[in-house]
């Protein structure tokens, strides 16, 4: 195994006490400033923790996962480690749940309406995270298990608010790109034949 990736891949296992309380530690608005160097000191340091229980590997993972995905700018070396992770996650149902358990709060997130500044750099991260692990998961389509999650993206029909348009717009001059959106051009919702019509 690289020894810069173990290296690379074990940092956030301190801050592991914090991640049980709060959802997200690093938001897009702070990741962005981060090197890639950075960020995968903290992933690496971060995998010491899979010498843990299962219980554990699965949280060190979700966290590992979140910051890599959360990037505003995915590079190569991200996919990188998303592969990696995947491989390091000690069985196929741990990087799963992981994954699962990233979406379902990032489609919690997404459908709270407020204006508050804390909930829109939430939401904000999660349109990163999404879209992000899409982009990932898209090569392994075909993949029952990575499908669903896919399908479970593009069915949940996000919404983005003017709000979060704005706030996107403000601190990155991009577009918010949908992620139910980007799901379904992964996989096309067929319309009811009564629209057809």
């Amino acid at each position: 195994m690289n020894k810069f990736l173990v290296i690379s891949l074990l940092f956030i296992g301190q801050w592991v006490p914090q991640f049980a309380t709060a959802q997200i530690e690093f938001h897009s608005d702070r990741i962005k400033t981060m090197s890639v160097e950075e960020l995968q000191q903290i992933v690496t340091r971060n995998m010491r923790k899979l010498e843990d229980d299962d219980e554990g590997v699965k949280l060190v993972v979700k966290q590992s996962l979140e910051l890599v995905l959360a990037q505003p700018d995915q590079s190569r070396v991200s996919s990188d480690i998303f592969s990696q992770l995947r491989n390091l996650s000690r069985g196929e149902k741990n990087f799963l749940d992981a994954l699962e358990e990233i979406i379902d709060e990032g489609l919690t997130s997404l459908k709270k309406t407020g204006k508050n500044k804390d909930l829109l750099r939430e939401q904000n991260t999660y349109l990163y995270i999404l879209n992000n692990m899409l982009a990932e998961l898209k090569g392994s389509k075909d993949v029952e298990e990575y499908k669903r999650l896919i399908l479970k993206i593009r069915d949940a029909e996000i919404d983005i608010s003017d709000s979060l348009i704005s706030y996107r717009l403000l601190n990155s001059m991009a577009q918010a790109e949908n992620p139910s959106t980007y799901a379904n051009t992964i996989f096309e919702k067929k319309k009811p034949w009564w629209k057809f019509w």
